[in-house]
């Protein structure tokens, strides 16, 4: 049987026992590990979006991060396409006769859906505001691989004496799908925040949740 991420969501108090751990680590883990926690965990961006993401997709005055339909890759060596992305555009080749290489790899960096293409507000929260803040200080971008995203996630586990198997970047972006969705978030805000290309997901993750349902019920008996 296949695992979906959402199986691995992590609860608050767990998402705050790898924030602590984070703290711990030495720099410059700790600005780098810290974003993706938050990046991941709470705004919901994937792996592939964080390892692209660029201060110019930062929006500082509406505070939200502005994910783009297509933004040319140059993290890799001497500014060209980094091995994520020629990985990728290997398998839209593979799986398009009529594509090549050269041209899927053109395409590089875009979302992995259409509605990945969004804004996603993160002024909502102080904390974040500042873990983002403090990233855009040190650096204009992500500065390593999609690879070390991965291992980013998997040393601050170990960190926090988790298993680091059970802990990976889309079980932190399903977090984040959990943790607004029990809070009672709207179906398609939810969706429009994850970037899910189908609205049936957020509501899986509300009928899952049970937030919506908590919501409703503290509205009607809030008297008693």
């Amino acid at each position: 049987m296949v695992r979906h991420s959402k199986q691995d969501a992590l609860s608050d108090a767990e998402f705050e026992r790898l924030v602590d751990a984070a703290y711990e680590l030495d720099e410059p883990y700790v600005s780098q590990t810290l974003f993706v926690l938050y990046v991941s965990g709470r705004l919901g961006l994937r792996a592939g979006e964080l390892a692209h993401i660029k201060e110019s997709w930062v929006d500082w005055d509406r505070q939200q991060i502005n994910i783009p339909r297509h933004d040319r890759c140059d993290f890799g060596k001497n500014g060209g396409y980094c091995g994520y992305c020629e990985q990728q555009a290997r398998l839209a080749a593979k799986c398009n006769e009529d594509l090549s290489f050269d041209e899927a790899l053109e395409d590089r960096w875009q979302p992995k859906t259409t509605t990945g293409a969004r804004a996603v507000p993160f002024g909502w929260n102080d904390e974040i505001v500042s873990v983002v803040e403090a990233f855009f200080e040190i650096y204009d971008r992500w500065p390593r691989s999609r690879a070390v995203v991965n291992r980013r996630v998997t040393k601050v586990a170990e960190e926090a004496g988790m298993k680091s198997d059970e802990v990976y970047p889309h079980a932190l972006r399903a977090t984040a799908g959990t943790h607004h969705a029990y809070r009672g978030l709207s179906t398609l805000a939810l969706q429009s925040l994850m970037g899910w290309e189908r609205i049936d997901t957020a509501r899986k993750y509300l009928r899952v949740s049970g937030g919506a349902t908590a919501k409703a019920l503290e509205e009607v008996y809030e008297d008693d």
